[in-house]
């Protein structure tokens, strides 16, 4: 049995078990439903869809309450939408911190991808020693945000991944 991480409230939106415990009740004449008293019910939907650890999505999932990731499966697809956010911030010089959450969350699959020679992503094709460099620079323990780590500007430069006025060196 998996532990339910949250609830898809609509297709959009996705709570997490601890707010969804803060929420309170509708009045009994709005609720659509008597097991689950504080959602307000979305289309056809009988219930607001359970998310476990191995249910599995096209993208990362966020709280839309507290901003927390829903910590769960991800399609192939899904996986390669972190790669590609993680490449993209790397050929910026910058990452995002949501994308770091991410990275943190899906490491396990990240440093498996980049066992390969070669990553095709939308961001480009990368040589996979070049982004394992890469991923093992980005600090885990903070935001990496609008402060670009040189380390990584050079490594992109020698790359060719950004040119030396692009990180202003």
């Amino acid at each position: 049995m998996y532990k339910t991480l949250g609830y898809y409230m609509d297709c959009d939106e996705a709570i997490c078990t601890d707010c969804v415990a803060k929420l309170p009740d509708l009045p009994a004449d709005e609720q659509v439903n008597a097991e689950y008293p504080w959602w307000h019910g979305f289309e056809s939907w009988e219930a607001p869809l359970a998310i476990s650890e191995a249910d599995e999505s096209d993208s990362p999932t966020h709280c839309s309450e507290c901003g927390v990731l829903l910590d769960h499966s991800l399609t192939t697809d899904g996986y390669m939408m972190v790669l590609d956010s993680v490449i993209e911030g790397f050929t910026q010089g910058k990452q995002n911190p949501v994308v770091v959450q991410w990275l943190n969350a899906y490491e396990e699959y990240v440093q498996d991808a980049l066992d390969g020679e070669y990553i095709d992503t939308e961001a480009g094709t990368v040589e996979a020693d070049d982004a394992m460099t890469l991923y093992r620079l980005l600090p885990h323990d903070e935001a990496w945000g609008e402060s670009n780590d040189p380390r990584l500007n050079q490594h992109a430069v020698h790359a060719g991944w950004l040119t030396p006025e692009e990180v202003g060196s």
